[in-house]
């Protein structure tokens, strides 16, 4: 059985990569941070999907859980990064520093597990699969978190040739993943510190969902596992949501962007 390690695995995204993984056949790893096993292991069940706290929750946590699945497996067939942990707020508010602390979730630290797993993935002609978020909702008040999915976009298809050339294929999932609601706190929380920018905040959180073009999580789990099992794997793929809200059904995804190699 072939295994897969899903580096995010207490987000969404991940946890729905995981279970459809694991219902396709796949030895999942799914790491999460301290203390959030028990729960997650609480909500779903699966035979293949073996839930890993990672010792810190950092980028040297991750790795060590990484290579602690290594150890116990075996051997590590795939790696995917789903880099989804948004952040609503703008530079005058949260300074350099809140927009550092953005690009390190988002970015350095999906950087780190790739890192870890590329020496494990040549011995099996493995690959990387890397989840970025591409909708409308990180745009407006999510500059940090916008820069971060652009940098890793652009990381991840920098990388293709690199590992490419090491029998490691690298693919990208540019989606624009469904968003979740800010807790009620948290939105009263933001329009506090609003100040001149209070209008249009209001606006922005009245309308920021448009889920007539966001991806499903079960959608995305499609794409994702699809990847996982294909032979040729396209560097980057678009999806598109499986229906528009009047029912009419819609392409399963974009051909790729860029040709297979």
């Amino acid at each position: 059985m072939r295994t897969v390690v899903v580096a995010d695995g207490c987000t969404d995204a991940g946890k729905a990569i995981s279970l459809k993984a694991a219902a396709a056949g796949w030895n999942v790893v799914a790491v999460v941070p301290p203390g959030t096993g028990a729960t997650w292991l609480a909500s779903e069940m699966s035979t293949n999907v073996h839930v890993r706290e990672a010792s810190e929750n950092s980028a040297a946590g991750v790795v060590r859980a990484i290579n602690t699945a290594a150890v116990e497996f075996g051997f590590l067939d795939a790696l995917v990064n789903t880099s989804h942990h948004p952040h609503f707020g703008t530079l005058e508010w949260d300074g350099v520093t809140g927009a550092r602390e953005v690009m390190e979730r988002n970015y350095f630290r999906v950087l780190e597990a790739t890192a870890a797993v590329l020496p494990h993935l040549r011995s099996t002609r493995g690959r990387v699969i890397t989840v970025t978020d591409s909708g409308p909702d990180t745009t407006h008040f999510s500059e940090s978190y916008r820069a971060a999915q652009a940098a890793l976009s652009a990381y991840m298809d920098a990388l293709t040739p690199v590992a490419a050339a090491v029998n490691i294929g690298v693919a990208l999932v540019e989606a624009s993943i469904e968003p979740g609601h800010l807790p009620e706190h948290l939105e009263k929380n933001v329009m506090r510190r609003a100040g001149a920018y209070r209008h249009f905040v209001a606006d922005h959180m009245v309308g920021r969902t448009d889920r007539h073009r966001t991806l499903s999580l079960d959608d995305l789990a499609e794409v994702v596992t699809d990847l996982l099992n294909s032979k040729r794997m396209p560097a980057s793929v678009r999806p598109l949501p499986s229906s528009w809200p009047d029912g009419k059904p819609m392409p399963h995804r974009l051909p790729p962007i860029r040709p297979s190699r």
